[in-house]
């Protein structure tokens, strides 16, 4: 008969391997997308599509760290505190200066030597705010398998309400994210005076994102709610149409072009799935242990 594995080693390999697995995918696969959008042609081409896909594949897996909370929360509380920790650092010290860059972005540009499309998909997701919502998602998640309840109506309404709370939040933290992406990366003159109100702004609505995940302590209706809608809207942006890009204002089109076929709204919305996944059938087992004892 062979050895079990402990469950807080298995959460914590799944974890680690879903996310050391499924970032380089999402990165080339959303730098490569959003370099092979036709914003000019026709309809989306081939290569930028199978691009999105790829990227949401790599999505998918990194998922798969949320779901490991129905074994234990030490991988959730890992990987979610590695993001956060990453996420906090690049946006705490800004690439103001080629000649004097932070040691964490020296590393990014450092990579666009090896691969212009890992280096530029670790940025976006840095600087986009993506890898702070992920973090929260995750430690929120983690935090909550620690003392799960069994659900009540009101639970499973204040949760509903957290879940839609969430969806807004996400695209707020991704618009906010973008005005701190084009200043960190895309303006040639930043200005501390102006990226520092979005920076805050963006860590705002990540905080507050995090609040509306509480809910999962008793229920995971929200969680499940906000990724599903998020992941549709994912999917729904994935190869966004010249024509309708056009016709909206430049900042609103380059969030589209860049949040649906970079996978950055998928990495979200399908880490929600795997975050509700996983507390739901931990919840599950708590609750039958309870019972039989």
């Amino acid at each position: 008969m062979g050895v079990r594995m402990p469950r807080n080693v298995l959460s914590l390999l799944v974890a680690l391997g879903a996310t050391v697995v499924g970032l380089p995918i999402l990165w080339f696969g959303g730098a490569l997308a959003v370099r092979s959008l036709d914003v000019t042609g026709d309809g989306a081409s081939a290569a930028a599509v199978g691009s999105a896909l790829l990227a949401l594949l790599g999505a998918a897996v990194l998922a798969v760290a949320g779901y490991s909370i129905r074994w234990s929360s030490l991988g959730a509380l890992v990987t979610g505190g590695l993001h956060l920790a990453f996420s906090g650092v690049a946006l705490a010290f800004a690439p103001y200066d080629e000649g004097a860059l932070p040691f964490l972005w020296q590393l990014v540009f450092d990579l666009d030597r090896a691969s212009n499309e890992l280096s530029s998909g670790i940025a976006m997701m840095l600087a986009f705010g993506v890898s702070a919502l992920l973090g929260v998602a995750l430690l929120v998640g983690g935090l909550a398998a620690l003392r799960l309840r069994a659900s009540t109506t009101g639970w499973r309404w204040l949760s509903l309400v957290g879940g839609l709370a969430a969806i807004v939040l996400t695209v707020w933290a991704l618009a906010a994210g973008l005005r701190v992406y084009v200043g960190f990366l895309v303006t040639a003159s930043p200005d501390a005076s102006v990226i520092v109100p979005e920076v805050l702004q963006l860590v705002a609505v990540v905080l507050m994102f995090g609040v509306s995940l509480v809910p999962l302590l008793r229920s995971g209706l929200g969680a499940w709610v906000a990724g599903v809608v998020v992941t549709g809207l994912a999917l729904l942006l994935i190869a966004p149409l010249p024509e309708i890009l056009a016709a909206l204002p430049s900042d609103v089109a380059f969030l589209i072009a860049t949040a649906g076929p970079a996978g950055l709204l998928g990495a979200v919305g399908l880490t929600l799935i795997g975050v509700a996944a996983g507390t739901g059938r931990r919840r599950r087992d708590v609750l039958a242990s309870a019972a039989v004892g």
